[in-house]
């Protein structure tokens, strides 16, 4: 969920990370849309002597010097810093988890990112990297109260933390509106008949799997 979490903010950074040229091919202006991780029962395969694999791309975050995430501009860098922490060994491990925390912590407060953008990968930053020692997590959450804002009075972490968790629910809130009223425009050029799944798709904005499983469920409803 950590992980899912923060890639739901910085999704099209990912993409221009790897793709540097992905503006050049995606119109990052649409938007993404999360599909479930298994496919539907309809789409697999059950004739005997079948089969269906696929291939994806794969990297290694080991591949990126910190040098190089530290400079770069993409905040899926910083997410990427993050995940490294996981390959740091030697004695007083906590010791070297709270300057890496910190580190961090203070480049993320200098990218300047959007608020939405920013309080992901703090939320990721605060869960994903853990101590043994509770009291490590006390000291990081004391140095990290800096000013959120140009404001006089300077809003802690666990101020943003509070805030991340209240706007977090209030996404969720939207893009659930947003899926059931992209279901009931899709559910309505179904009946009409006249449009395929293909073009009922592009229309709309959705994948034609969304289409898919609309015609389904609109058929098991019946």
């Amino acid at each position: 969920m950590l992980w899912k979490g923060v890639l739901d903010e910085v999704i099209d950074d990912l993409i221009q990370f790897f793709f540097p040229r992905a503006r050049r091919v995606y119109d990052m202006k649409r938007g993404f849309e999360f599909l479930d991780k298994e496919l539907p029962e309809r789409y697999l395969c059950y004739e005997q002597g079948s089969e269906l694999s696929y291939k994806f791309n794969t990297l290694c975050v080991k591949d990126y010097g910190d040098d190089v995430l530290v400079k770069s501009d993409n905040p899926f860098a910083l997410v990427l810093l993050i995940a490294k922490s996981v390959f740091l060994k030697g004695e007083d491990m906590d010791e070297k988890l709270l300057k890496r925390k910190i580190f961090i912590a203070k480049l993320l407060f200098r990218k300047k990112l959007i608020k939405r953008k920013h309080n992901a990968i703090l939320t990721f930053l605060n869960n994903y990297i853990q101590f043994e020692d509770p009291e490590k997590q006390k000291i990081f959450m004391k140095l990290i109260h800096v000013p959120f804002s140009k404001k006089k009075n300077a809003v802690g972490i666990f101020k943003i933390v509070e805030e991340m968790k209240m706007e977090e629910g209030l996404r969720k809130g939207e893009r659930k509106g947003q899926q059931q009223e992209r279901r009931r425009i899709v559910k309505r050029l179904l009946e009409s008949k006249r449009r395929s799944a293909k073009e009922i798709a592009a229309i709309v904005g959705v994948s034609v799997a969304f289409v898919e499983n609309v015609r389904g469920r609109k058929k098991r409803t019946i």
